[in-house]
């Protein structure tokens, strides 16, 4: 069989070098090293994380995503900037060198820098980025941890290591962002959870910070801060073979946004954009038609 699959075209080989995945791994190996007493887990933890200042730190500090063959292949997200700080933090505990802890801080004050409002709550891409419509805030922990959660643990990893520092305080106020989060569904923000279960071991005073915090704004997905709402002039209608019904839609749209019209093509042309549609959703037996107005520039 494999002669034979060696005669087909083979398929291609994704061997790119993530920063957030080189970090979960830098910490697994630095974390094992101590759990099992393994000197060889220790001396991998240290030739990755040595890979990675020389691939994935550019010579000014900023942390690439993405290293194949030497070129980069764009800016750094907050996932990956948070499993870094965690990385070196980790080698730090299970090395006791600081230079691993000097890296840590370095990335994390970028990171506040660049990530985070005044608030000090943390969103996915930095300020000012240009390729995203909209700054967005992932909380949720799937298979692996949010970019918050992720950076949440990293603050929590250097308040431990470096008391005197200002991440207890950062770390509180990164966790005040995703409270709301928390408080609705824990499970789905389960990493963040721990996070507040760390901070809580920090004593009394953090509480009461968290508490005197709770009125920080949050994003909103729904009413006058939403950047699509979509409205109807009637909540239900009743159609049969003969008698077809009708209602009004309205789409109110934040400013400074657009949807593309249902014709984006002026002479017809396919300009390769996703037009508006209305349809039918989970149904059947029915046809839905619309009276798409026109767009405009």
């Amino acid at each position: 069989l494999l002669k034979v699959r060696d005669r087909r075209k083979q398929p291609g080989l994704d061997d790119k070098h993530i920063a957030a995945w080189n970090g979960m791994m830098i910490a697994a190996l630095a974390d094992a090293s101590v759990a099992l007493d393994d000197a060889r887990m220790l001396d991998a933890a240290r030739r990755a994380a040595g890979a990675f200042e020389a691939e994935l730190l550019a010579s000014n500090g900023e942390l690439r995503r993405t290293v194949r063959a030497g070129q980069a292949g764009g800016a750094a997200v907050l996932e990956d900037v948070g499993h870094a700080v965690r990385a070196f933090a980790a080698l730090h505990r299970a090395d006791d060198d600081t230079r691993w802890l000097v890296t840590a801080t370095s990335i994390a004050a970028r990171a506040k820098a660049s990530y985070a409002d005044d608030a000090g709550v943390f969103y996915d891409t930095p300020e000012g980025r240009s390729d995203v419509f909209v700054r967005a805030r992932s909380t949720y922990d799937g298979a692996t941890p949010s970019g918050v959660s992720a950076m949440l643990a990293g603050l929590i990893d250097l308040a431990e290591a470096a008391p005197a520092g200002p991440w207890r305080d950062d770390a509180i106020a990164a966790l005040r962002g995703v409270s709301s989060a928390v408080a609705e569904s824990p499970v789905a923000a389960v990493n963040s959870v721990r996070g507040l279960l760390r901070l809580l071991a920090f004593g009394p005073d953090v509480e009461r910070a968290l508490a005197e915090g709770a009125d920080v704004p949050r994003p909103s997905t729904a009413g006058e801060n939403a950047v699509v709402e979509v409205l109807a002039d009637t909540e239900a209608i009743t159609v049969s073979d003969d008698r077809p019904a009708s209602f009004t839609l309205a789409i109110k749209l934040a400013e400074g946004y657009h949807v593309i019209a249902a014709d984006p093509a002026e002479d017809g042309t396919d300009p390769g954009l996703m037009p508006l549609r209305v349809g039918l959703v989970r149904g059947s037996g029915v046809a839905v038609y619309a009276d798409y107005p026109d767009g405009e520039s």
